[in-house]
């Protein structure tokens, strides 16, 4: 059918076509035009866009998420950091311990602020571990000796957040026999703490002690626990 024309419909009654409009009427009949309308297609979508209002309660929902989220997120970061700082320090010591004993030979680990320069070091005095450390084979035996040569060094860890800590008052250094025994004459505590020390939440939340016995083996206890109390 033509877009826009209107259609006459030739109506047939009683077998008689083309009757007059008089006819029609008297009989009440109507006169039905159609309208060359296009119908509309069922499968196609009319491209819609977001309103402004739509967009700015989409932002107001995501801000709102964010802000909840972000406590979280941080809580997270903070928790996997300083766990990870126990289980290399654990790792560490069991190293020392392990190659001392595989090769029949003195280890030695100690705290060290140049664990990752050329020539690194133990360092004089200090007691945050998580400045840095390194594990060197010690073939003489010399508990002093704090100036590995690099072939010697088989573990070199510096430091990975200034606002973690990892303290220890005794002597920062650790010295095993060949048979992976540290010789302590008391359990070493090492306590893992986060920003300001004790009083931070998230010293509170996720500080651990770690502790190093006589036999040179480490394990995590609560924060406010003492190694030798707590089993």
């Amino acid at each position: 059918m033509p877009n826009g024309l209107n259609q006459r419909v030739s109506i047939r009654i009683n077998g008689k076509a083309g009757l007059t409009r008089g006819f029609l009427k008297s009989h009440f009949v109507t006169i039905i035009t159609i309208m060359d309308t296009p119908c509309p297609d069922p499968f196609v979508r009319r491209a819609r866009g977001l309103t402004l209002i739509e967009l700015l309660v989409t932002l107001a929902i995501a801000a709102i998420l964010s802000t909840l989220a972000a406590p979280s997120l941080k809580e997270f970061i903070v928790r996997s950091r300083m766990n990870n700082v126990t289980s290399e320090f654990s790792g560490a010591v069991l190293k020392a311990r392990n190659e001392a004993v595989n090769r029949n030979v003195c280890a030695s680990m100690c705290l060290s602020t140049t664990a990752m320069s050329d020539e690194p070091s133990c360092a004089d005095s200090g007691t945050d571990w998580q400045t840095g450390w390194i594990v060197f084979l010690n073939p003489t035996c010399d508990s002093a000796k704090i100036d590995p040569s690099l072939s010697d060094v088989i573990v070199a860890r510096g430091s990975t957040d200034e606002r973690i800590h990892l303290e220890n008052s005794d002597a920062a250094y650790l010295h095993f026999n060949a048979r992976g025994n540290p010789k302590l004459s008391a359990t070493r505590i090492f306590k893992l703490t986060y920003g300001t020390g004790e009083d931070d939440a998230m010293t509170q939340r996720f500080g651990l002690n770690v502790c190093l016995d006589s036999m040179g083996r480490t394990r995590t206890i609560p924060r406010d626990k003492a190694c030798a109390a707590y089993n």
